[in-house]
């Protein structure tokens, strides 16, 4: 599983680079608009999260806030901050990822994958508490209610840099809002 999210990792950071060397087509010149946002590209997002080692006998739920800023129109960086609560005190911590997200908008609907490295501090069956870097890969759909309002569903496969905690598969469900 490591070796294959490893591979989907460098692979999404290459198709990062393409996307972002892409030259963006211009459209033709229309009517002026009323002045754009200076947020513009920025989110902010809440979400439950539910998860643990096998999605079969989840350990616990938990919500996550994300900051995140549209760079290109396939590609977002993103913060995300997330509370843990499991059926034990091993199970409680707390993580923050940094991820790349790239997606591809077919109307209102966005399909994404997701790479990002992070920090936790216990959960997992860390009974000892201690903080681990972590990585995690993932896929979603995004589902644009409005202009301004999206719904989110993610899958996620977090692990440690250093096996000392149990690997966790999440899956999430929020709504973000966009400047």
């Amino acid at each position: 599983m490591k070796t294959f999210a490893i591979t989907l990792a460098a692979g999404l950071l290459a198709a990062t680079t393409v996307l972002a060397q892409t030259p963006a087509r211009t459209a033709p010149a229309a009517a002026p608009a009323a002045a754009a946002s200076p947020l513009r590209g920025l989110y902010v997002g809440a979400s439950v999260d539910f998860g643990g080692a096998s999605l079969d006998n989840a350990r616990g739920w938990g919500n996550s806030l994300t900051v995140g800023y549209d760079v290109t129109r396939n590609i977002a960086v993103e913060a995300v901050l997330s509370q843990n609560y499991g059926t034990g005190a091993q199970n409680d911590g707390q993580t923050a990822f940094v991820n790349t997200v790239v997606g591809m908008p077919v109307g209102p609907v966005t399909p994404y994958a997701l790479v990002g490295v992070g920090a936790g501090v216990g959960g997992a069956g860390n009974a000892d508490k201690d903080a681990e870097g972590l990585w995690n890969v993932g896929a979603g759909v995004a589902y644009n209610i409005t202009r301004n309002w999206q719904l989110d569903a993610r899958y996620r496969y977090v692990d440690a840099i250093a096996a000392t905690r149990d690997a966790e598969h999440a899956v999430s469900l929020g709504v973000n809002y966009k400047f």
